[in-house]
């Protein structure tokens, strides 16, 4: 900005005023990176329906049901026969898949498949699943 100052015997003289560079540098970047931040969050928003299917079931355990950052995927450990062996109930883990709708015959393989790793999709949800009766079942679900 360029104003003038008067000064008492002096003829007027323009006197230049500058914002410091740094700040536009820094006030630049700062816009740059809020956009990026909006771009990325646009591109991949939040899932909340493993996060809705816990709290609608009361699931409360955070460590034996884990949804991913972005809501994508959802780990169930259930509790096996083992003493010692914590887990989400049977009763807590069939009322999360009930609640994400896994259809009936999927959760019935669940139940009745034992050693190995089983898989299955179904409406753009894919489980993958290892049930053992000494560590339960452990059911990784993924959109």
């Amino acid at each position: 900005m360029i104003e003038t100052v008067a000064q008492p015997g002096d003829e007027q003289r323009p006197v230049v005023r500058r914002t410091s560079v740094w700040f536009e540098v820094i006030a630049f970047g700062l816009l740059a990176a809020c956009g990026i931040a909006i771009t990325a969050a646009a591109s991949h928003p939040i899932d909340a329906r493993f996060t809705l299917a816990l709290d609608q079931c009361g699931v409360n355990d955070r460590l034996r049901a884990v949804v991913s950052a972005q809501g994508r995927s959802l780990y169930l450990d259930t509790a096996g026969e083992t003493m010692g062996n914590p887990g989400l109930e049977i009763a807590e883990t069939q009322c999360v898949l009930e609640a994400l709708s896994v259809p009936d015959s999927v959760q019935q393989r669940m139940a009745s498949e034992n050693d190995g790793e089983h898989s299955a999709m179904w409406a753009g949800l894919e489980a993958n699943w290892t049930h053992r009766p000494g560590t339960g079942l452990d059911v990784q679900l993924s959109f």
